[in-house]
């Protein structure tokens, strides 16, 4: 499979990565003709700043470290 090309990966690329374990917990009925849906949960959590995890770091991990208050997903939320 060749990726050295630029742009948006085709529909069957990103079903190929899906399929070698290179994209994980990805569902085909999410995949589109040049993108992939990704799916949230109900785990939503108010941060200042930007993450960014190294290699091996979950988010879960860093968000103690930046002082992550969790937020109810189901309440109205005012931008700051």
């Amino acid at each position: 499979m060749e990726l050295s090309r630029q742009g948006a990966l085709p529909a069957q690329m990103l079903q190929t990565l899906m399929d070698s374990g290179f994209i994980k917990g990805a569902s085909a009925t999410h995949v589109s003709p040049a993108s992939l849906d990704l799916t949230i949960s109900d785990e939503v959590y108010e941060i200042e700043g930007l993450l960014l995890p190294k290699n091996g770091e979950t988010i879960k991990s860093l968000l103690p470290l930046m002082d992550a208050k969790r937020t109810d997903f189901g309440q109205p939320c005012l931008a700051k």
